[in-house]
């Protein structure tokens, strides 16, 4: 499943909507409707991150492709 930005309330990547963002989330947790669910990452403008929902029937049978490296730049940290 994948969370499109254009689905979320328009400031949904500010701090103080993090509460109402977490419960959509939770939900799909809860609902089990996929296992994978695919969001935008607030931080990062054009980012995804992948939620893998541990409880959903299909979790035995999840499979991982090759790990990349990944470097955060150091300009991120100053």
């Amino acid at each position: 499943m994948i969370l499109d930005e254009h689905s979320l309330p328009r400031n949904w990547a500010e701090p103080s909507m993090y509460s109402s963002v977490a419960k959509f989330g939770d939900a799909w947790a809860e609902f089990g409707s996929s296992l994978v669910l695919q969001v935008p990452i607030a931080s990062l403008a054009g980012e995804t991150n992948y939620l893998v929902n541990p409880q959903h029937p299909d979790f035995g049978q999840l499979q991982f492709g090759e790990l990349e490296s990944f470097s955060f730049d150091q300009r991120l940290f100053t």
